[in-house]
């Protein structure tokens, strides 16, 4: 019996595949999907179907999977078309591989319940979002690219108990994945860079997780939380958001492993917005030494607190000459240092056994840093006495002579940028992409005008020109080596009469310095 049960499982086997075998339903034309089953685009589709003009597909039956195969479903130029895939009322919907872009909203699934997008881009939508879920459940996003919305990248209201896994949100012209009224969501291995306005706007929405996300270059914040209760960010990095985090009204807000540009913390907090600090610091604390490592926190709303815990290692601590470990603690900058942690803080400490400094702050608008008592090396007294004539006695240890010497000791802070033109794009009406980088000693934050005898509102936080145009960019927190990208629109009108186009790139450490230039004429035969 034992070898005859192994030959039958074995012959089993082999007939599974033939058993599973599925056909789809060829897709060649924009339509209406009205029954269930399987379904492959073998083309690339445009515009909306003559039938359903609000959309390229529209799926109005239960059970559908769509392929696209890799094709591309386009709004034509100038459509105007309302949706490229549009699903209402259904259940069991997947839609796997497709390239849908440049319709007002590029993929819109409304009241639809365990279905899954996967594998597929929503790309260049030109009024709503690239994304919208509206009152969905067990609707989940896999593996995906929200790129390049005039508006949201995705745009969620009311849709509830879905897992968004492994998507890249970039480019968007206002904010990168806006949730309203949403509950019980999960966000696993996500990318966020470079939206024009919030990267996550959570407002209105509980019991929400988030593992394992990266923010970088939002113009306004990494995460803004408004009203979002029971909110957990866990393995997050952020880097050069304007906030890191804004946390408004929102109760039992707990990270881990909350990274601000390299400071990794974790934090419970309400009514604060938290960052890193980046900004030049003066001297060490008198008797303390810091770390080097910083972080901003400023209060926006009644009540605020953060509740904050900072690991440190063993070689910090000696790096830094922190003499007495049981020291260590929270120490706060506004205009000057202020270690006297009892003044800002309700709870803190140390945990040497743990290695973790915490404090409860709750008076903010200011810089901290963990700091402990240590003793002073050379680079202090030069700190100190900057700018002053001091004397200093060098035994033969330190120098080949032990003559005392009187010196001047001064700092020079050097202010500068570059500005490096990419690519362009366009006949009469150019795109340039540029590249702007700090080449200055100290951490920066630049202005960029574009002045000149045409020069309207045209610049733009993508170097794809998408977005919203602006007269002013404003790049904050750039440290020394590091870069950002922006584009340039620029229109030629008829060539009656010569033109300049100038970017002039302000410096804010050194007061408005002009620190960089260029460009571009047009000159009329």
């Amino acid at each position: 019996m034992k070898y005859i049960l192994v030959i039958v499982l074995f012959a089993s086997t082999l007939l599974l595949p033939q058993a599973l075998a599925v056909v789809s339903t060829p897709v060649s034309s924009c339509q209406n999907i009205t029954a269930s089953g399987f379904y492959a685009l073998t083309q690339n589709l445009s515009g909306v179907g003559g039938v359903v003009v609000s959309s390229c597909i529209r799926i109005s039956a239960d059970n559908v999977h769509l392929s696209c195969a890799g094709f591309t479903i386009r709004d034509d130029p100038g459509g105007g078309g309302p949706n490229g895939i549009h699903v209402v009322n259904q259940k069991g919907i997947s839609i796997v591989n497709c390239i849908v872009r440049d319709y007002d909203a590029n993929i819109n699934l409304r009241t639809v319940k365990h279905s899954n997008v996967t594998d597929t881009k929503a790309l260049f939508a030109e009024a709503a979002a690239n994304l919208i879920l509206d009152n969905n459940t067990e609707v989940n996003i896999t593996r995906s690219n929200f790129d390049f919305s005039f508006a949201d990248g995705v745009e969620m209201d009311d849709s509830n108990s879905s897992y968004f896994i492994g998507n890249v949100i970039t480019f968007n012209g206002l904010t990168g994945w806006n949730v309203q009224t949403s509950n019980n969501n999960t966000f696993i291995n996500n990318t966020f860079f470079a939206n024009d306005g919030d990267s996550v706007l959570l407002e209105h929405s509980h019991n929400t997780t988030f593992r394992t996300t990266s923010i970088r270059s939002s113009r306004d914040a990494g995460f803004r939380l408004i009203t979002a209760n029971n909110t957990r960010l866990i393995d997050t990095f952020t880097e050069k958001n304007g906030p890191a985090i804004s946390i408004l009204a929102s109760q039992n807000v707990t990270a881990y492993n909350f990274s601000l540009g390299g400071l990794v913390v974790n934090f419970t907090a309400e009514n604060v917005t938290v960052d890193r600090g980046i900004a030049p610091f003066p001297d060490q604390p008198p008797g303390f030494r810091h770390f080097g490592k910083f972080f901003d926190a400023a209060a926006i709303g009644p009540g605020p607190f953060l509740f904050i815990y900072i690991n440190y290692t063993d070689d910090e601590v000696e790096g830094a000459n922190v003499t007495d470990e049981s020291t260590l603690r929270i120490a706060k900058f506004g205009t000057s240092w202020n270690p006297n942690t009892t003044t800002f803080a309700s709870v803190f400490g140390v945990d040497p056994d743990l290695n973790v400094i915490f404090a409860n702050i709750t008076n903010f608008d200011s810089t901290f840093a963990p700091v402990g008592v240590g003793t002073k090396t050379l680079a202090d007294v030069i700190q100190e006495h900057l700018g002053q004539t001091v004397e200093l006695t060098l035994t033969s240890a330190q120098a080949s002579f032990s003559a005392s010497k009187s010196i001047i000791l001064k700092r020079t802070v050097q202010c500068s940028a570059s500005l490096t033109p990419q690519t362009s794009s366009g006949t009469q009406s150019f795109c340039f992409n540029y590249t702007i980088t700090n080449t200055g000693n100290v951490p920066d934050s630049f202005e960029i005008d574009n002045f000149g005898s045409e020069a309207p509102s045209n610049l733009f936080r993508s170097k794809f020109c998408t977005g919203t145009a602006v007269g002013r960019l404003t790049f904050p927190k750039l440290l020394p080596g590091e870069s950002e990208e922006f584009g340039v629109n620029i229109t030629l009108p008829s060539c009656s009469t010569s033109r300049r186009f100038q970017l002039t790139v302000a410096s804010t450490t050194c007061s408005g310095q002009t620190v960089a230039t260029d460009s571009f004429n047009q000159t009329c035969a």
